[in-house]
């Protein structure tokens, strides 16, 4: 039962992303529609054609959603082929309302910012691709007389530098930069999820083991594995009277009024001296977390000590160091 939760949360969003873009498809349409209502004199073609050509996009657009849910395996094969059309609409659009000087080639940069975004960072760059190929596909038809020319001179080669193919063309590093920070985005909310689900999986383990010594390697175990640690440690202190002693030692030779919770650390690390894991040359770090005012801590008011052999018996170690 885990394990096809995650399967239909994922087909969820997946089926939203699907509707925002087919969203976003309808509202491509409808700028366009509204651009040759409003400027009818600098299209290349019709009104009703461009109009045509508008509903024509859309019927193709809501087939393919149902499309893909109906055939639901196929649901990748039929949302490329919706991309692939978006571009050729977009291209027709683009041709339609002026060619490279279109002032509606930004719809273009919408496309691949939402492809980038609701599909995936790599799906954004293939379109960006296509976007491109057909660019140059429209320039040699017009070259070709094969469509009625609009940024080409028939018959003569296509002279670049002498049209804004550049400005258009830059969507091409706009998809790239799009993609590049759609998939660290993605990356970091990937790790966030494996991380979470990590935690849950500890937390499962550890409600099956009551005794604190699994618990603690259960634990250390989980993290090592996530982040790939090396080795791990785990401190832990039982004994009150040891933690009471190790604040006293802070408090003596230290001058440090460390609260019980950091005092713990002392006392754990003295468990570890004593039984031999750490050694006298080993540089170890201590973290108190705050001060023992307010706290059941000793005070700093102790006898003098004037020898190791009386600091031993009067803080009950079990060995001088």
């Amino acid at each position: 039962m885990r394990t096809g939760q995650p399967d239909r949360l994922e087909y969820t969003a997946l089926g939203d992303r699907m509707i925002l873009l087919l969203g976003m498809r309808f509202a491509l349409a409808a700028i366009v529609v509204a651009w040759s209502a409003w400027r009818p004199e600098v299209l290349g073609m019709t009104p009703a054609a461009l109009g045509a050509i508008a509903v024509s996009y859309l019927a193709l657009s809501a087939a393919g959603e149902l499309a893909r849910r109906r055939f639901v395996r196929r649901g990748l094969l039929v949302l490329s082929l919706t991309l692939l059309v978006d571009g050729v609409f977009l291209a027709s659009a683009m041709y339609a309302t002026g060619g490279t000087q279109s002032p509606i080639r930004f719809l273009i940069y919408l496309h691949l910012v939402a492809v980038s975004l609701l599909a995936s960072y790599r799906t954004g760059l293939k379109i960006a691709l296509w976007h491109s190929l057909l660019l140059f596909v429209v320039l040699y038809a017009q070259a070709a007389q094969l469509l009625p020319p609009v940024d080409v001179v028939p018959g003569r080669a296509i002279e670049f530098d002498r049209m804004p193919v550049l400005n258009v063309t830059s969507f091409w590093l706009f998809a790239l930069a799009t993609s590049v920070f759609s998939a660290m985005n993605e990356r970091e909310l990937r790790n966030r999820r494996i991380d979470l689900q990590s935690l849950v999986d500890i937390s499962s383990r550890l409600d099956s083991v009551t005794d604190p010594v699994l618990q603690s390697r259960l634990l250390l175990d989980g993290l090592a594995d996530r982040f790939g640690f090396e080795r791990g440690l785990v401190l832990g202190a039982t004994d009150g009277q040891a933690i009471v002693l190790a604040a006293k030692n802070l408090a003596l030779f230290e001058g440090i009024d460390a609260c019980l919770e950091g005092a713990a650390t002392l006392a754990g690390l003295r468990r570890l001296y004593d039984d031999g894991s750490i050694r006298s040359d080993d540089r170890v770090v201590l973290v108190n977390t705050g001060a023992a005012r307010g706290a059941a801590a000793p005070g700093t008011r102790e006898p003098r000590v004037r020898t190791a052999a009386e600091a031993v018996e009067r803080l009950e170690l079990t060995r001088a160091s």
